[in-house]
């Protein structure tokens, strides 16, 4: 199921914007001029399909509609109800406030909270069906008080009032509703079939804010137990993340040589007892043999394979039968075991391949100890936080788009110009659209760049003024 409209009305009271997707091309370019809302729409796209949905209740708007392929649609309606919540010891939700105030004489207890509403309309064939889901319904199985328990738990969190949070690693003001959202998804209950939506559309967003990510780290001394915020370099974390894909692969090899080395014997009799042989020459079986030998090595250059001792055996122009179908299993068997890698291969040479002719003075070196890494041009090794702000932006969006997506994702980037240098931004699109191709991903941009849409705006939507009365 894939995305093909998202509409919106009344967005900050003001602007209606609509957004058809480009289908046969999979990338689609939003422009307009600040303050008309490209960066709003993806955080309201991702969120409505990641579960958070603190932006619907933080932006002004009426509605917020998405149109898929298969003729379902999904509408965001701002048109909720208000909620009362009382912070008295008796903790519930009510949408009377005589209500939630019966027992509590202090008006200040009352908090009013606006809840948008989703209404999904699903269309299949002659059939129409409309669900409504309410966001306070997802909220009502937890108290007040539990709520608060919930958000004292995490670390990054410190409270500023009764029901505000402050997330320190980014400075953001937290509802308790929020917190809920952004930490405590597996607390909301979710009907079947809105999940089974969401679980169809596989979403992320690449924000401008892509070089860093925080943790949490715990320190005691001196009887003291503090909470300390360490900063990580996304572009570290991806080189370990390829690490860890590389060492997945490896055991999938692993697996399967053992498979083939168990069956090994009775399959090379069945080869040698068939009426009809492999047929081949023996300058066949050895073509097929040096084609083994250059995609190993081609595996070893992208750090999948480690550097073994070479064997070199030439195959006798004259070579009896059994000879030929044992060496016949044995390419079957090496080309079974070697394909495991043949994605992931395809990935690392595509990045390879976009980061060398970009990077002047630099190489890139993959390694499956060290994902990978960069040498100067007199063969200094770099650490990875030493690369410029463009480098990394570049390597994160990259590593994101090739290797953090499924087929068929949809992936939204925000202002992906972001410190990359005029000519990177030219080539911005044509390295785009070949990792659409391989990857076999829908990619949303916001953009204020013409050097990144260049001679492609066949790809644009523009977001207009509103119409003057």
């Amino acid at each position: 199921m894939r995305i093909k409209k998202i509409t919106i009305k009344k967005l900050f009271g003001i602007f209606d914007h609509e957004i058809p997707l480009n289908m046969d091309d999979r990338i689609t370019i939003i422009h307009a001029p600040n303050g008309f809302g490209k960066t709003i729409i993806l955080k309201m796209l991702y969120g409505l399909f990641s579960g958070y949905y603190r932006v619907f209740r933080l932006i002004p708007f009426e509605e917020f509609r998405v149109d898929f392929d298969n003729n379902t649609s999904v509408l965001v309606n701002k048109k909720g109800k208000n909620f009362f919540v009382d912070i008295s010891d008796e903790i519930f939700i009510s949408d009377d406030p005589q209500k939630s105030n019966k027992d509590h004489e202090s008006s200040q207890n009352i908090i009013t909270r606006e809840i948008p509403q989703i209404t999904i309309n699903l269309s299949y064939m002659d059939n129409s069906e409309t669900k409504v889901l309410t966001l306070s319904d997802i909220y009502d199985h937890i108290t007040l008080k539990e709520m608060i328990e919930l958000a004292s738990t995490r670390a990054e969190l410190r409270s500023i009032s009764s029901t505000e949070w402050i997330y320190i690693p980014t400075g953001e003001i937290f509802s308790l509703y929020d917190i809920l959202d952004q930490f405590f998804a597996d607390k909301l209950i979710l009907p079947n079939w809105w999940n089974k939506i969401c679980r169809s559309i596989n979403i992320q967003f690449i924000e401008t804010q892509r070089l860093r990510d925080f943790a949490i780290e715990f320190d005691s001394s001196a009887n003291i137990y503090r909470k300390k915020y360490k900063t990580i370099i996304s572009v570290e974390t991806y080189a370990n993340d390829l690490i860890d894909k590389i060492e997945k692969k490896l055991v999938d090899f692993a697996t399967l040589s053992q498979s083939f080395d168990r069956t090994y014997p009775s399959r090379l009799l069945e080869q040698m007892e068939k009426q009809n042989n492999s047929g081949l020459t023996s300058d066949q079986i050895s073509n097929e043999l040096n084609n083994l030998e250059t995609r190993r090595s081609e595996l070893r250059e992208l750090g999948i394979l480690d550097k073994d001792i070479d064997v070199n055996f030439s195959i006798p122009e004259k070579a009896s039968l059994p000879t030929k179908e044992v060496l016949f299993v044995y390419i079957k068997d090496i080309k079974g075991k070697l394909k495991i890698f043949d994605e992931i291969a395809s990935k690392i040479n595509l990045f390879k391949e976009i980061v060398t002719k970009k990077f002047l003075y630099k190489e890139i070196i993959f390694l499956r100890e060290l994902g990978f890494y960069f040498i100067s041009s007199d063969g200094a090794r770099l650490p990875l936080y030493a690369l410029s702000s463009g480098e990394q932006h570049e390597l994160v969006m990259l590593y994101q788009l090739l290797f953090k997506t499924q087929p068929d994702s949809l992936i939204l980037i925000d202002e992906p110009e972001t410190s990359l240098h005029v000519a990177w931004q030219v080539q911005y699109l044509k390295d785009l659209s070949e990792i659409t191709r391989l990857a076999g991903i829908d990619v949303i941009l916001a953009t204020h760049s013409p050097q990144i849409v260049n001679d492609r705006w066949d790809l644009t939507v523009e977001l207009k003024a509103p119409n003057k009365l």
